[in-house]
C-alpha cells in the first residue's frame, strides 16, 4: 500500500494491512487537540473506529506497533517484548500521526489490530 499526502508519496506499508470500510468513528479529545500534537498536517483524524470486514464488524486498535503489524521485529523490540507496544517508537498510529483515520470512508488497518465485535454487541455501542 502507498499512502499519499498533498500529492506526494508519504509512506509505504508492508504486508499485514487490510482496507476496511469505516462504519462508525467517535470524536475524542485527541482529535480535538490534534493541531497541537507534534505530527505533520494535514491528517485525517479519528482513531476510535468500528469498521466492516466483509459482513462482520471489527473494532480497530489504534497503535500499529511491530506486534500489531505482525512484524518479526516485535521479537527484538524491547518495547513490544515488554508488553509496552503502545510505546513502541516505530508504531504507526491510526488517525493521529501516520495512518489516515476513521473520519475517512475507508481505513488501512493492521490485520492483527482488528478485534471482532461479537454479534451480540451493537456496533454503534462497541
Amino acid at each position: 500500500w502507498t499512502i499519499w499526502r498533498e500529492g506526494a508519496e508519504h509512506m509505504q506499508l508492508a504486508e499485514g494491512y487490510e482496507l476496511l470500510q469505516t462504519q462508525y468513528c467517535s470524536v475524542c479529545s485527541t482529535d480535538l487537540a490534534r493541531r497541537f500534537l507534534p505530527y505533520p498536517l494535514p491528517q485525517i483524524t479519528g482513531h476510535e473506529v468500528i469498521a466492516r470486514r466483509q459482513d462482520k464488524f471489527v473494532a480497530l486498535e489504534i497503535n500499529a506497533s511491530h506486534k500489531a503489524r505482525g512484524h518479526a521485529q516485535a521479537l527484538s523490540c524491547r518495547f513490544c517484548c515488554s508488553g509496552l507496544d503502545t510505546q513502541c517508537p516505530q508504531r504507526i498510529t491510526l488517525g493521529i500521526n501516520q495512518l489516515p483515520g476513521g473520519f475517512a470512508p475507508w481505513v488501512l488497518a493492521p490485520t492483527a489490530a482488528c478485534i471482532p465485535v461479537p454479534a451480540s454487541v451493537d456496533p454503534l455501542v462497541a
